[in-house]
């Protein structure tokens, strides 16, 4: 049973990833992100709801697996619990907003070595 629900998620999980690519191809001048689809083709709210729903997905997706990592490392250090002890809360915020600087820097290319 949980094969076959696996196996449907992958199949949804890829249909959208054609998609993706499919609408790339179709507009390459789109660039602002997947809510840019929906705002040309649905218009401004449409685009809005996208990237609403986007940015909540992705915020109980963080939470979830932070709680999910600290209920494991409760198992190890029982200050952590169940992943819902205010230990477990204040590392997960710090990992978090850790993350969250880590990303808004920015990657940078390392320097070229020089050949000799």
């Amino acid at each position: 049973m949980r094969r076959g629900a696996a196996l449907i998620a992958w199949a949804i999980a890829a249909a959208g990833m054609y998609a993706l690519q499919f609408l790339a191809e179709r507009k390459p001048d789109l660039d602002a992100g997947v809510y840019a689809y929906a705002k040309a083709g649905c218009g401004d709210y449409p685009g809005f709801l996208s990237a609403l729903g986007y940015w909540v997905g992705s915020c109980i997706g963080n939470v979830s697996y932070w709680v999910s990592i600290k209920s494991t490392l409760g198992a190890f250090f029982p200050v952590f619990g169940d992943g819902n002890t205010i230990p477990a809360i204040l590392v997960a915020s710090m990992g978090i907003w850790l993350f969250h600087f880590m990303i808004q820097r920015g990657s940078r290319k390392p320097p070229l070595s020089t050949r000799s």
